[in-house]
């Protein structure tokens, strides 16, 4: 049987800014149990144990005001968004994930939206 591959796209892992680098440890240990896990990220600091069954790709960013935008990782969805069935996108408050969101509704893929972080007031 076919594993399932699930590409988890996570602006920022940094342990400095707390909430999805918190949260998303626990489950990406979990899915790496049962499926094929690639992880994301422009900043990738996941303290997970079994990192040898996770995939780390860590794309450097441009930074435009409080934004952040990675040409790299766009061309890498791109490339290869349909190589996944799942695509999961984390931290939904900012605009780093509007592209990965279009590549896999444009591709059929399945999209998990996790809407880590928290609004602030700025």
């Amino acid at each position: 049987m076919k594993k399932i591959k699930i590409l988890v796209i996570l602006e920022s892992a940094g342990l400095e800014y707390g909430g999805p680098a918190i949260s998303l440890p626990p489950i990406l240990k979990d899915l790496i149990e049962n499926f094929d896990v690639t992880l994301l990220s422009c900043k990738a600091e996941v303290p997970i144990n079994h990192t040898k069954k996770l995939l780390i790709k860590e794309f450097p960013f441009l930074k435009i005001g409080k934004y952040r935008l990675s040409p790299g990782m766009y061309f890498y969805l791109i490339k290869n968004i349909r190589k996944y069935d799942i695509v999961h996108v984390n931290n939904l408050w900012n605009l780093f994930f509007i592209i990965p969101s279009f590549l896999a509704i444009l591709t059929k893929r399945k999209l998990v939206v996790s809407p880590r972080g928290a609004l602030k007031d700025e």
